[in-house]
């Protein structure tokens, strides 16, 4: 569980939507947006994704706890309305397991 101190960081809300098919002509459809608590930061990192390949990405936004079912497929709604696609995503850990998602963007 992340720590309530941190907590208080997490001042903005962020929709994440899965893909949920693909049509013939290769467009992607998403499901429903969940909704998340996030601390949003516009900050261009080199990340790996799922894949081992380094990307890059514009920026990253933290979640209040480790949200394993999401996918670097999915696509997120950033506070300004701009919405991106997620390119890799990082579980932090302490010594109860994981506490955080970082999403990258």
């Amino acid at each position: 569980m992340i720590d309530s101190e941190l907590l208080k960081m997490l001042e903005s809300t962020v929709l994440i939507a899965s893909p949920s098919s693909r049509g013939l002509d290769g467009k992607v459809t998403y499901g429903t947006a969940v909704s998340y608590q996030a601390h949003v930061e516009d900050r261009r990192d080199m990340v790996r994704n799922a894949s081992g390949e380094e990307v890059m990405s514009a920026g990253r936004c933290h979640l209040d706890s480790h949200y394993g079912s999401l996918s670097e497929s999915a696509r997120v709604t950033l506070p300004s309305g701009k919405v991106e696609t997620i390119v890799a995503l990082e579980s932090t850990y302490d010594s109860d397991g994981p506490y955080q998602t970082v999403v990258y963007f």
